[in-house]
């Protein structure tokens, strides 16, 4: 018996793998590159058992010291689930990033293949989102260019904001709405694919044609955003209209104004509007509105917050 299955060893070991390096990277979790040099069972079962040890060894905890008279807060379970499905769907697009494998990606991290495949496409179509220019509105270039080094130039992702706080607002942001979802589909699917639609990397904010666009955007946004924390640049062809964008956005949001240029009055009567979320450093000069520097102010989660959110549910046509 030992010498037949030393026998039978030997010979198993010398066998080709009938795998492609796509399937080993994403059955040993490792990057496409190291899979191709995997060309033997042996081989494989090294690499296989390093990366087991990643989820059978157990993590040593330590409990978070809570200080007296304090309550920890706990995230509600849908929050959970929400924060939950971003990290899955941000790992899955991201190893199709470097393989281009989404059944791949979809092995690696566990999640349902037709998940992770409605994901890819909802971010593609995001991604294949052009201006009038012809130039992406939420990919920028200088990402391209960075990956045009790599082995697949592909970026569907949106950029992360940098700061931990920044962060965590959008996580909060999406989770809300990713629970409203729940009950009110079609309304935040409509939030995201407007913010996506009326958006691009030239400017900050969400631009809108008519104060009721505007009133609806703002009511969806409601119970995960205040309303002070809003800012809107108004060109508006009259007082009337003007008049009319304020009571659709509401007392409690920052405007400036300035009138819309005739030329354009044609194919916007009601004027326009650029919406834009306020970072919480913001304060407010002795000037006022006009004093607003809308590109430094402008919160970094805003655009993050609606282009995952497009991933994760769609973009209604």
């Amino acid at each position: 018996m030992h010498l037949m299955r030393s026998i039978l060893g030997a010979k198993i070991a010398r066998t080709p793998l009938d795998f492609n390096p796509e399937e080993i990277a994403g059955a040993a979790a490792i990057s496409l590159r190291a899979a191709r040099k995997i060309d033997t069972p042996t081989a494989l079962i090294k690499v296989l058992a390093k990366t087991a040890g990643k989820y059978c060894t157990p993590q040593k905890q330590l409990l978070e010291p809570i200080e007296d008279g304090s309550v920890r807060e706990v995230a509600s379970i849908s929050e959970k689930a929400a924060i939950d499905d971003i990290v899955a769907c941000e790992r899955v697009l991201k190893t199709y990033q470097e393989t281009l494998s989404i059944r791949t990606s979809a092995i690696r991290w566990r999640v349902d293949e037709a998940t992770a495949d409605q994901w890819l496409q909802n971010a593609l179509t995001i991604a294949n989102i052009k201006t009038r220019e012809g130039v992406s509105r939420h990919i920028s270039s200088e990402r391209l260019n960075r990956r045009q080094t790599a082995v697949h130039n592909a970026v569907i992702l949106p950029a992360k904001p940098r700061r931990t706080s920044d962060m965590k607002e959008a996580n909060d942001l999406i989770a809300t709405l990713y629970e409203a979802f729940r009950n009110s589909p079609d309304e935040v699917r409509w939030w995201a694919s407007y913010a996506l639609l009326n958006s691009n990397l030239s400017h900050p904010g969400v631009s809108f044609a008519s104060p009721c666009e505007a009133k609806r955007f703002l009511q969806l946004s409601d119970a995960a955003i205040p309303r002070n924390r809003w800012a809107l640049a108004l060109a508006a062809p009259s007082v009337r209209a003007e008049t009319a964008w304020r009571q659709a956005v509401g007392s409690s949001v920052s405007i400036s104004t300035r009138r819309q240029p005739k030329k354009i009055h044609s194919r916007r009567p009601d004027g326009y509007a650029r919406l834009c979320l306020l970072d919480d450093t913001f304060a407010p000069g002795p000037k006022g509105e006009s004093e607003i520097q809308w590109k430094k102010y402008t919160a970094k989660s805003f655009r993050y917050s609606f282009h995952m959110m497009g991933i994760l549910i769609g973009v209604s046509e």
